[in-house]
C-alpha cells in the first residue's frame, strides 16, 4: 500500500504548486455573495476595507474572484489531505519497522521468534493443500494451463496465476463463496497472503467491452462490497476489453502492493 499512498502525495504536490501558481496570478481581494430574493449580490472585499458592491457590469472580476476562492478552497483541502497521507504513510512504515526490529540479528526476540514465524508461514503451504469447492460450471473454458497446472479460462488468469505462483504466494482458482441470500460465487482467485495470514479476492473481469457483461461485472462488485469484501482492502479487480489487454505490468504492481 505505502508505494500507492507515495504516488498520491506526489500528485497531490504537483496539484498544490499548480493552485499556488494560479492563486499568484488572480486579482486581489475576495468575493462574497449575498442572496437577494431570488437574485444573488456581488460584493468586493480587500483587507479590512469596507465592502464594495459589484453590479453586473463588473461580472469579469466576479468570475476571476469566485474562480480565487475554488483554488483557495481546493489547495486548503489538498493540503489537509496531503499532511494525513503523509502521516498515513509513517505509520505504515513504522508499523512495519516495529515488527520486523523483533527479528532482527540484534533483537533479544529473533530466537524465540522464528520458530513460531516459520509455523505460521506453514499454514499457507497446509492451505494451499487444502481439498475446496471449485466451479463445475462450463468446464469446457477451461483451455489454458497454469504453472501450478490448473486449468483456468483466459491466457490473463493464466499470468495472475503464474504471477502468485512463481512468488510462492497460494491461491484457489475459482473456489466457492457462499454469500447466503446474494447466491454463489466463484471468485477468479482466493489468495491467502503467506505473513498477514488474511485472505484476498481477485476479480479479472476481461469482456468489459460487452455492455451485459460489464454491467454484471459492477453488479457483482456491489454485491462483494455489501458482503464486506471491498476494493482495495481485500478485493483486487482488473479488468481488460479487446483493445486494451490486461497489462502484465498491473498485475506485478498490485502483487508487489498486496502480498510483497
Amino acid at each position: 500500500m505505502i508505494p500507492k499512498f507515495q504516488e498520491e502525495s506526489r500528485l497531490l504536490d504537483r496539484q498544490i504548486k499548480e493552485l499556488e501558481t494560479k492563486l499568484r496570478k488572480a486579482p486581489d481581494g475576495e468575493l462574497k455573495c449575498a442572496r437577494n430574493g431570488r437574485g444573488v449580490k456581488w460584493y468586493f472585499y480587500k483587507g479590512t476595507s469596507r465592502r464594495v458592491y459589484l453590479p453586473k457590469q463588473k461580472r469579469s472580476l466576479a468570475e476571476k474572484l469566485a474562480l480565487k476562492k475554488y483554488y483557495l478552497t481546493s489547495l486548503e483541502a489538498a493540503r489537509k489531505k496531503k499532511i494525513a497521507l503523509d502521516n498515513c504513510i509513517c505509520a505504515y512504515a513504522e508499523s512495519g519497522n516495529l515488527t520486523e526490529s523483533l527479528i532482527s540479528p540484534a533483537s533479544g526476540y529473533k530466537d524465540l521468534l522464528l520458530p513460531q514465524i516459520s509455523k505460521l508461514s506453514g499454514h499457507a503451504a497446509e492451505w494451499a493443500q487444502e481439498p475446496y469447492e471449485k466451479n463445475e460450471g462450463h468446464p469446457e473454458n477451461l483451455k489454458f494451463q497454469t504453472k501450478k497446472g490448473d486449468l483456468v479460462r483466459s491466457k490473463s488468469e493464466v499470468f495472475i496465476a503464474d504471477s502468485l505462483y512463481l512468488r510462492k504466494i497460494p491461491y484457489r482458482y475459482e473456489a466457492k463463496l457462499d454469500l447466503g441470500d446474494y447466491g454463489v460465487f466463484y471468485p477468479d482467485f482466493l489468495v491467502f497472503h503467506p505473513r498477514l495470514l488474511k485472505l484476498y479476492y481477485w476479480e479479472h473481469f476481461g469482456m468489459m467491452d460487452d455492455e451485459d457483461y460489464s454491467h454484471k461485472a459492477y453488479r457483482k462488485l456491489e454485491i462483494y462490497t455489501s458482503n464486506g469484501i471491498v476494493p482495495m482492502d481485500n478485493l483486487i479487480v482488473t479488468f481488460e476489453t479487446r483493445n486494451n489487454p490486461l497489462d502484465p505490468g498491473t498485475v506485478e504492481k498490485f502483487i508487489r502492493e498486496y502480498f510483497l
